[in-house]
């Protein structure tokens, strides 16, 4: 099989985010093998990198440069978060720009919960760009009857689950405050996640207050 050169758009830390660590662990996966694997910033970085073949683009006119010059053989856009109009105006130029090998990842589980993801149709905008994909890839069956809706067909969906079943690190240990802190709590609640509405904050502290009350009731 003869290398191939793989363009990845999405966010490129710092700072750091689940969507950015997938999408470098992908290209070490793919330089790994043999292939080449650049990345395009669709969001601005802190710092901004100096590795070979990732991109910060100043601008749209920029970013739509990049996506017409460059010599790639899959286009892989990863998005988070809300589906909005100007997402949609991303995904649409991938795909023309793209060609026949562009992939889709939508990271965000919550967005099926969305009033835009219950109202999905194959006429809508949203439906009509997403169909465009080669490739739809869903972090969980949720989000694939979503994608369904919008008309995408079966054979175009792959639902990865964003977690690894496998044994931790042995040389991995809590630092003691951490380790002493949660053997003098208890109940234990552990939320890993950004302030945002799809990851349910709220739900999150109305849990841990739901708990506290309960633990505090007398028999």
């Amino acid at each position: 099989m003869m290398p191939l050169h793989v363009l990845q758009l999405g966010p490129v830390p710092p700072p750091e985010g689940g969507i950015s660590r997938n999408m470098l662990a992908i290209r070490y996966e793919l330089r790994a093998a043999g292939h080449r694997c650049s990345i395009i910033a669709t969001s601005k970085s802190t710092v901004e990198s100096n590795e070979p073949d990732i991109y910060h683009p100043r601008s749209k006119t920029a970013l739509i440069g990049l996506l017409r010059n460059l010599d790639y053989d899959v286009l892989h856009l990863h998005i988070g978060g809300e589906v909005t109009k100007r997402v949609l105006a991303l995904a649409f130029a991938c795909t023309i720009f793209g060609g026949k090998r562009t992939v889709l990842t939508l990271h965000s589980g919550g967005y099926a919960t969305t009033d835009a993801a219950k109202n999905a149709k194959p006429s809508s905008l949203a439906g009509r760009i997403i169909r465009r994909f080669s490739r739809i890839v869903t972090v969980n069956e949720g989000l694939a009857d979503v994608f369904r809706r919008y008309g995408v067909e079966d054979e175009k969906l792959s639902v990865v689950l964003p977690y690894s079943l496998k044994s931790p690190d042995e040389n991995v240990s809590v630092p003691v405050e951490l380790a002493s802190f949660c053997k003098s709590h208890s109940p234990l609640l552990l939320a890993v996640g950004g302030l945002e509405k799809d990851y349910e904050p709220l739900m999150q502290i109305a849990a841990m207050r739901r708990s506290s009350a309960i633990c505090q009731t007398p028999d």
